[in-house]
């Protein structure tokens, strides 16, 4: 299963102590599901780390294993150019996403949950992506026995 974590799900990774974003990394780090990842979304989560607010929330292992695994983990290219999120900085999650045809999105943003939710976009017909939050994810897995 192809998946692509949106920036807020990695950051949530190395910020949080929450399990789900930490489930979601073991199986990506375990091989259970295969990451997407475009340089666009390692460039944007590297630059999210170095905001000075964000500082003395890292937690430094997880940091230090994410950002030592990512540049090996960029495995596609942006092939399409999308224009359909409010937020245009959303838009290459998705065009990573319909690059690297992946089934899921996995995001706690609004503007990518709306596009799913609302059908504005027609991503699960035509390309087979689904929209999800990091625990809808993580039901659907538990529901596919994963």
């Amino acid at each position: 299963m192809k998946i692509v974590l949106d920036t807020n799900i990695l950051v949530s990774y190395v910020l949080s102590s929450s399990r789900t974003p930490k489930d979601i990394m073991e199986m990506v780090f375990s091989g259970a599901v295969d990451l997407i990842l475009s340089a666009e979304i390692v460039e944007e989560f590297e630059k999210t780390l170095k905001k000075p607010r964000l500082q003395k929330f890292i937690k430094i292992s997880r940091s230090e294993r994410l950002l030592a695994d990512l540049p090996m983990l960029v495995n596609t290219t942006i092939l399409v150019d999308v224009d359909m999120v409010r937020d245009v900085d959303d838009n290459k999650i998705v065009a990573t996403a319909m690059s690297g045809r992946a089934e899921y999105i996995v995001t706690q943003d609004k503007d990518l949950l709306d596009l799913d939710k609302h059908h504005k976009s027609d991503l699960k017909e035509q390309y087979g992506i689904s929209i999800v939050s990091a625990s809808q994810f993580i039901s659907e897995l538990k529901q596919r026995g994963l």
